[in-house]
């Protein structure tokens, strides 16, 4: 993690991108290399960048994710709003 944002590193260290708000750190979860992303994955490191910008609800939705096949996919699902339950008449 940088100051106050997210930095995307490879697992050699080759910074890939940075994030300074949740806005951004969505985009780049679109575009940074699937080995960055695993690797911040395995690692904890969403959910504790989550839970440092106060996002405790979106670092839930990420720990709970266990062995996804498209983590990209998946991540970016669990960055989503939550939908809205509909109410029944």
């Amino acid at each position: 993690m940088g100051k106050n944002g997210f930095i995307f590193n490879t697992p050699t260290g080759k910074r890939v991108g940075e994030a300074r708000d949740l806005e951004e750190f969505k985009r780049l979860v679109k575009k940074v290399p699937l080995k960055s992303l695993e690797f911040h994955f395995e690692r904890g490191d969403f959910v504790k960048w989550l839970m440092y910008i106060k996002e405790p609800g979106v670092a839930a939705r990420v720990r709970t994710m266990k062995d996804v096949i498209d983590l990209r996919g998946e991540l970016l699902y669990a960055l989503s709003p939550p939908k809205p339950k509909k109410s029944k008449k």
